[in-house]
């Protein structure tokens, strides 16, 4: 299965959709779904974490 999440919000982020969506993406990737990310990219400098084995599209 392949499924692909798009939000305005991630990680490094902290609310609830972007905690929401780390706990979605790390339990699809344990199903072995591959998952591919669109969010918004990371201000520059900015320390932020990657959900292993994601292929993020950054816009």
């Amino acid at each position: 299965m392949r499924i692909c999440l798009v939000s305005e919000t991630w990680a490094p982020d902290i609310n609830g959709v972007a905690h929401t969506l780390d706990h979605l993406s790390r339990e699809l990737l344990g199903r072995s779904v591959a998952l591919q990310l669109i969010r918004p990219r990371p201000a520059e400098g900015t320390p932020g974490r990657r959900t292993p084995a994601c292929r993020p599209s950054c816009r």
